[in-house]
């Protein structure tokens, strides 16, 4: 049995689609292999009592976030106590970071218990770039508890694990799987029709949150550049919150100034199906962040045919497995704008440029089998030849077959 810890969903953020209850990314997959799994108890709306707003907090809210760990390691708790937790099962902590999580290292041993423990680690204090690293003072001693206690950690990307290894060790325990992701429910909420039928305009998209670690500075510099020239290109930012959030105000002053005097234009509290129609008529999706660790914004705008502009930097030359067609020199705003003049004035969008790329983002469709592989619980699954044929390492340079193409529909 595979004990499963959802993250909490919130519309704004990718948790909705990926701990959805039955349709998540996680459990339409875990479903389709006959995976017998439980959900531990998550309908809680903790203390703020808002299902989809953040009040305290950038990625998750810390309030809410306590809230629900609460309640699943009191459910978890219950199960060791009644007795209905053996050394066969499977826990699965969403997020590594997990308040309480230590309670269930206490009662595991008081019963002599051991099962298996696996968390995927999304963020860490050690890494300079990442905004958790300023807690780091009083964050670290956990982190590295939390590293004893699991049999297991995934990470998105090989320079995570590694900054994470050379900080706190436990290197056997250290599972690269890529990103969770399912390109069939991201395609679903496309506008219909082929997606290289779909009219584009000559519009850059910003999706990234607006905070100091995904320089949005530098996204208004180039979308400044362009205004300057009186180019007819148009920067638009993205966001599903109501009003757009950041961990500097004065990134905030700037943003209303650029935004106020046309330079960008902001699309606030978007669903899904909205901030996807963006992206299927706009021609490029622009990052420029310092650390994103494989983006769920590059996956998303792969599947609609939006072409990527990103950073020749840290993480982001294996995610694009060094093709460099993608990438510009990070941080050099002439080195952007000339990428993307090159993208706007090329021909990027036909059936065949689209599907010649699509591969790169396709091989995330399968991070949950190689989790389950790495939890040991992938056998007796019903596992095809569709999964097994497409279950190959993330960031190695293998591009899919035709036949795994056709039966993804994208």
């Amino acid at each position: 049995m595979l004990l499963y810890a959802p993250l909490e969903r919130y519309r704004a953020r990718y948790t909705e689609l990926l701990s959805k209850p039955v349709t998540g990314w996680m459990e339409r997959n875990w479903r389709e292999v006959d995976l017998v799994y439980s959900r531990l108890q998550d309908d809680v709306l903790g203390p703020t009592g808002e299902p989809d707003r953040m009040r305290m907090g950038f990625v998750l809210d810390a309030r809410k976030r306590f809230g629900q760990c609460s309640s699943q390691i009191e459910h978890l708790l219950k199960l060791i106590e009644d007795e209905l937790v053996d050394d066969d099962d499977v826990i699965y902590f969403e997020d590594f970071w997990t308040p309480g999580i230590e309670q269930v290292f206490y009662a595991l041993d008081l019963k002599g218990l051991h099962p298996k423990m696996f968390a995927f680690c999304w963020a860490q204090s050690c890494d300079r770039y990442d905004f958790t690293a300023r807690m780091g003072k009083w964050i670290k001693n956990f982190e590295a508890g939390i590293a004893t206690g699991l049999t297991g950690i995934f990470f998105a990307h090989p320079l995570l694990r590694d900054i994470f290894s050379c900080e706190y060790g436990h290197r056997d325990k250290l599972h690269v799987v890529g990103l969770p992701f399912d390109s069939r429910d991201v395609f679903g909420r496309m506008p219909t029709g082929p997606s290289h039928e779909w009219k584009r305009e000559d519009q850059v998209v910003f999706s990234s949150r607006w905070d100091t670690e995904k320089n949005p500075d530098f996204f208004l510099e180039v979308a400044n550049n362009y205004w300057k020239r009186g180019a007819a290109v148009k920067f638009i930012v993205c966001t599903g919150h109501d009003e757009i959030r950041s961990n500097n105000p004065e990134l905030l002053k700037d943003l209303r100034i650029a935004e106020k005097s046309g330079i960008v234009r902001v699309y606030r509290g978007l669903t899904k199906e909205e901030y996807y129609h963006h992206l299927a008529h706009s021609k490029i999706q622009f990052n420029c962040a310092d650390q994103d660790w494989v983006s769920f914004t590059l996956l998303e705008s792969g599947v609609a045919g939006c072409y990527p502009v990103y950073p020749n930097y840290r993480s982001f030359p294996d995610t694009f497995l060094h093709h460099k067609e993608f990438m510009y020199d990070h941080k050099s705003a002439p080195a952007a704008c000339d990428m993307i003049d090159r993208v706007l004035e090329g021909n990027y969008w036909t059936q065949s440029e689209i599907f010649a790329r699509s591969w790169i983002y396709f091989r995330f469709n399968f991070t949950w089998l190689r989790m389950l592989k790495a939890m040991g619980i992938d056998d007796g699954l019903r596992i095809s030849t569709w999964h097994s044929e497409a279950n190959m390492d993330p960031f190695e340079d293998n591009p899919m077959r035709n036949l795994i193409y056709n039966r993804q529909g994208v």
